[in-house]
């Protein structure tokens, strides 16, 4: 971490002699392509989606993980003690409401509605603990001027309750989607499997790695928690696999063209990583992501060539439908009046030989005779 020996970071985050550090460069720049991805999905979302709820929290999770990365970088870069220390309770706070949040997603994306007050309250307790002691000495304790960090200061019972609501949320979702899976359409199947697999491998990558690192790299195993900046990549994954579903299944209500070309510029996004490259490891992950995308991009394009083909024959045979149900109600009409042609042309002289016919039986129609002559 830079601390007095170098120089105070140009616009807050921005360190000009960044590559004169080896191996430092996958952490400074890692952050940025992963939070515009996120950001790029929320905010694509909450404005082709308006009226989706599941669209305005996923917006709200790219927002706090995005808040994550910024104040990630600051804690990174800057050799303010003061500011460090000011923000150090954040990293709790917002990774809180990606768990909280996380589940709330997972509800309204199954049940299509908002959670219940119930609901809603427990996940309040949830946060309360959070909220009200991150600034307090069972969050941060100190600060250790040397390195710039205050991991040997951090309150162990506080960093575990919210790392316990990462794993809490995963429990709570993963309960949610195999009881939604167990009844669902065989599509919308496909969408919990998309949705949840993406979530559940983001929460897992981020919690996991971010607390067993900056465990170890409080107690020195570690030199530093640089390498929890790799779970960040989880949340690439995730939108990588709503995009999927968006193209795919029309998640969110949202158009196959336009979510065609989010699926494009993640790859692109993906790609710019290698600007950023210095070191083999960081090649290789860059490369293997990108292979995914790749991969993920081809079966959509494809998917959505053989929707649209599959439209297009379905839009054709709905207006050879609607011709032929035209037809059959033209057929149906000379029909009906046909018969009331007919029925009416043979009911006058039926009622006439009937009436004829029943006086006659009756004896009661006496036919004309001439009358005799008078003598």
């Amino acid at each position: 971490m830079y601390c007095y020996l170098f120089e105070a970071p140009k616009y807050l985050i921005y360190y000009s002699n960044f590559r004169e550090l080896d191996g430092y460069t996958l952490l400074y720049y890692s952050h940025i392509p992963t939070a515009v991805i996120t950001l790029i999905v929320g905010m694509f979302l909450l404005f082709n989606a308006r009226k989706s709820i599941s669209a305005k929290l996923l917006f709200l999770i790219s927002i706090f993980f995005s808040g994550w990365i910024f104040i990630s970088l600051i804690a990174w870069t800057n050799i303010n003690a003061d500011l460090i220390l000011s923000i150090w309770p954040l990293f709790g706070i917002f990774q809180a409401f990606i768990s909280i949040l996380s589940i709330y997603f997972v509800y309204t994306f199954i049940n299509k509605e908002d959670v219940s007050l119930l609901v809603k309250t427990s996940f309040i307790l949830l946060l309360a603990p959070v909220l009200l002691f991150a600034h307090t000495n069972l969050s941060v304790s100190g600060f250790n001027i040397t390195d710039c960090d205050a991991f040997g200061y951090e309150g162990l019972v506080y960093k575990l309750y919210y790392t316990f609501l990462g794993l809490l949320s995963m429990v709570w979702i993963a309960i949610l989607l195999i009881r939604e899976y167990q009844t669902a359409s065989e599509k919308f199947k496909k969408q919990i499997v998309l949705i949840g697999s993406g979530i559940e491998f983001f929460l897992l990558s981020f919690f996991i790695t971010t607390f067993v690192v900056t465990y170890l790299a409080g107690i020195k195993v570690l030199p530093d928690s640089g390498y929890e900046m790799y779970g960040l990549f989880g949340m690439t994954v995730f939108m990588t696999f709503v995009s999927i579903s968006i193209v795919k299944f029309k998640t969110f209500n949202v158009g196959v063209a336009t979510s065609t070309s989010l699926v494009i510029a993640l790859a692109l996004i993906t790609a710019s990583k290698y600007t950023f490259s210095e070191n083999r490891f960081d090649l290789i992950l860059t490369t293997v992501t990108l292979i995914l995308v790749a991969i993920a991009g081809y079966i959509l394009i494809h998917s959505v060539r053989k929707e649209i083909a599959q439209r297009v024959k379905l839009q054709t045979l709905t207006m050879e439908l609607e011709k032929a149900n035209v037809r059959l109600k033209t057929l149906d009409k000379q029909k009906s009046e046909f018969v009331s042609i007919a029925s009416h042309q043979l009911r006058s002289p039926l009622t006439s030989i009937r009436g004829y016919a029943s006086m006659l039986s009756e004896g009661s129609f006496v036919l004309f005779q001439k009358k005799p002559k008078n003598p």
